[in-house]
């Protein structure tokens, strides 16, 4: 899916910026050094800037990557590619569920800082109550994402040497025009329905700006002393 020139240009251009909205509620403490583990085409990378002096970006996805390249590493998670004990902070936004976490902890942990954190979060796709029944059709048409159903607090931190400080679910609401929810949504999948929005979209989201609703988690987690 994200080999494809449409889904990288989206993701570098259409998605909302709930990465943003996360981190501010999360808050976490300003740092001099962090690293935003699988930052795509560089949005949640973006995102961490006010949070640290230095953000450094890993993606094992070339074609996603080079969009913001700007201190940005090709690599895998399961081998990150600096020293021990480098960042203060780490980010996973929407990563874990496609990686081996019984290898991607434990090099979490060594390139961390002791008692650095690990910011794991993710959200939903997003929805309004007038969008419900259009968005049920929509993924009938567009295949899932090739990943799987993953909660971090079923995560085995402490084989790694980190502990989980908490666990918080919340809400983000963003306001979003018609225009900008259609070329969001298609972001979503690869399949070749961009004339289907176009056509069906409309109707259902009306003229006006739609406050779309997105479910996000966050999980603090630190490295043990």
């Amino acid at each position: 899916m994200y080999d494809t020139e449409r889904i990288a240009r989206g993701y570098a251009f259409d998605r909302p910026p709930v990465h943003e909205e996360i981190l501010k509620a999360v808050n976490p403490l300003h740092v001099k050094r962090a690293l935003d583990v699988g930052c795509g085409a560089g949005r949640s990378k973006q995102a961490l800037k006010p949070y640290a002096d230095k953000v450094f970006g890993l993606e094992p996805n070339e074609n996603m990557a080079r969009w913001h390249k700007e201190l940005t590493v090709v690599a895998k998670a399961e081998q990150l590619p600096f020293r021990d004990n480098s960042f203060q902070l780490i980010t996973a936004a929407g990563v874990l569920n496609y990686v081996d976490n019984s290898v991607f902890l434990p090099e979490a942990a060594r390139v961390l800082e002791r008692n650095g954190l690990l910011l794991i979060y993710d959200c939903d796709t997003g929805s309004h109550e007038r969008l419900a029944g259009w968005l049920h059709e929509f993924r009938e048409r567009a295949p899932d994402d090739p990943d799987y159903p993953m909660d971090p607090r079923d995560l085995d931190f402490a084989a790694a040497g980190l502990s989980l400080e908490s666990y918080q679910e919340f809400q983000v609401s963003l306001e979003m025009s018609l225009d900008g929810y259609q070329r969001y949504i298609l972001t979503e999948t690869n399949a070749d329905i961009a004339q289907w929005c176009a056509e069906t979209l409309p109707r259902a989201f009306g003229t006006a700006a739609l406050d779309v609703v997105f479910d996000t988690y966050a999980a603090r987690v630190h490295r043990d002393p």
